[in-house]
């Protein structure tokens, strides 16, 4: 049988060997089969990183912030906790002018609340 910490060996071995898809799926799976282990809060974080290293920076950015947010692992490391919620954070504002900037290029848009919408992309892409 696995035990939580065989999927934590597991997930810290693929992450070694440059998988860090399959290690932040792992980590997810420990989480889900051990919502209350002790290695939580960890677990929580590395899948966060995990996603962010392996380029999926909406998906960690999402991490990062239930990581940040949870209230007990908040509480047993509160500066990771904030780095992870300003990581978050910037990763968001990365998404955000990259879906702002694309809207900005759209042309033809002749819809005037799409191109209401534009307008306010534009002033919203020049405040990130």
């Amino acid at each position: 049988a696995v035990t939580g910490e065989d999927a934590l060996r597991l997930a810290a071995y693929r992450s070694r060997k440059g998988d860090h898809v399959g290690a932040a799926r792992t980590y997810e799976e420990f989480l889900q089969r051990w919502p209350e282990a002790a290695g939580r809060c960890v677990a929580l974080r590395n899948v966060a990183s995990e996603l962010d290293v392996a380029g999926r920076a909406a998906e960690a950015a999402v991490r990062y912030l239930a990581f940040g947010g949870d209230e007990r692992c908040a509480k047993a490391d509160p500066a990771i906790a904030a780095r992870a919620l300003v990581r978050s954070g910037r990763l968001f504002e990365s998404q955000a002018k990259a879906a702002y900037g694309s809207a900005a290029s759209v042309e033809g848009v002749t819809d005037p609340e799409a191109k209401a919408q534009v307008r306010e992309a534009k002033k919203r892409l020049k405040g990130l």
